[in-house]
C-alpha cells in the first residue's frame, strides 16, 4: 500500500532532493514551500523551505539547462 506513510518519508528523507522539482510557492504567511512529484504516484508533495536554498536550487538547474541549450545544434 502506498499513502501517507511513504509520502511522509519521502518528504523528511534525503531522497527529497532526487525527486521531480514541480516548483515553489509562496503561502500567505510568507513562508516559502517547495513541491516535488512522488515517483510512486505523482502527487505533488510539499516541504518547507527558505529563499537561499531554493535560489541555490534554481541557479543549479539553471546552469545544467544553459548548458544543455548550448549543445544542441543550431540546425534543428
Amino acid at each position: 500500500m502506498h499513502g501517507h506513510e511513504q509520502h511522509a518519508a519521502l518528504v523528511a528523507g534525503e531522497q527529497w532532493f532526487y525527486l521531480q522539482y514541480q516548483g515553489v510557492l509562496r503561502e500567505q504567511d510568507g513562508s516559502l514551500v517547495e513541491l516535488r512529484a512522488c515517483p510512486k504516484c505523482g502527487s505533488s508533495l510539499a516541504r518547507k523551505t527558505t529563499k537561499a536554498e531554493q535560489e541555490r536550487s534554481l541557479r543549479a538547474m539553471a546552469a545544467v539547462l544553459s548548458s544543455s541549450l548550448a549543445n544542441l545544434p543550431e540546425d534543428g
